[in-house]
């Protein structure tokens, strides 16, 4: 088993080819021309045939629970956030093509776009890369809000950074969960977890959708109403119940990995 040595849940240990890859502050999210339209419903077809086949003879791809994203869809025709713990190169792109009912928007980090070959095909399948200015994040914001009133689902990798067969879960705040309280829709998860795979040296791979939560508003720290607080102060306490059951649902679901290929231990400071 190898070991990996961190200095704190910050750290990045996988490095795409042009890191330094950056998003325009007017880069268009949402493609207009039909033409990038009609490339891009292709791709997805194409990118879930390779997903579907990368899933089973790659990863030994299982998934529990993908029955609870189709009820909800099915019963209300709306689109939903998901949070995924991120440890897979390949397969944290791929799998949610396998188990969303309807197309799945990536909201990722805009080094992904340096990818070699995958990079420039990402935005068309549904990447929604993330930039550095203010203005440029707004315009993210908004196309984050459009794909998921149009009844699509958002996938959020809230750890940010990618290590890899990492069998727990890395904190992570609230903020990301803002998305989902602005547009009143419901989050569910999908924990990737390790399980020892005969014949193989590599894990396999088993995923657990769980879902839909709900913000829960009904009381505040110290017993406060929050019929009593502002706005902007209700909808974080929105967003911090939907952080809280996420985080949850995900670090319990992580305790069913059997194997560990990686061990993560945090380096010693001199």
């Amino acid at each position: 088993m190898k070991t990996v040595y961190y200095r704190d849940f910050s750290d990045n240990f996988v490095e795409t080819k042009n890191q330094t890859k950056s998003v325009p502050e007017n880069y268009r999210f949402i493609k207009q021309n039909p033409f990038l339209k009609l490339a891009g419903a292709i791709l997805f077809l194409i990118l879930k045939l390779v997903a579907s086949i990368y899933g089973k003879f790659w990863l030994g791809l299982k998934i529990e629970g993908k029955d609870k994203l189709r009820t909800y869809v099915k019963s209300t025709k709306k689109g939903y956030y998901l949070y995924a713990n991120h440890t897979l190169t390949l397969g944290d792109v791929f799998n949610p093509a396998l188990y969303n009912p309807v197309h799945p928007y990536y909201v990722c980090d805009s080094s992904n776009l340096g990818i070699p070959i995958l990079g420039p095909i990402l935005p068309l399948v549904g990447a929604l890369p993330i930039p550095d200015s203010i203005r440029g994040k707004k315009r993210l914001f908004d196309a984050i809000s459009t794909r998921a009133k149009q009844g699509k689902a958002i996938v959020i990798y809230p750890e940010a950074h990618l290590w890899p067969y990492y069998t727990d879960i890395r904190p992570f705040d609230s903020t990301a969960f803002s998305f989902p309280v602005r547009d009143d829709l419901p989050v569910f998860t999908a924990t990737t977890t390790f399980h020892a795979w005969k014949g193989h040296k590599k894990p396999r791979i088993t995923i657990f959708v769980d879902g839909p939560f709900h913000a829960k508003t009904d009381t505040f720290a110290n017993s406060i109403p929050t019929s009593n607080l502002s706005e902007r102060a209700l909808q974080k306490v929105k967003a911090s119940s939907l952080h809280d059951q996420a985080l949850s649902a995900l670090k319990k679901r992580a305790t069913s990995s059997t194997i560990k290929y990686i061990s993560y231990k945090k380096r010693k400071e001199n």
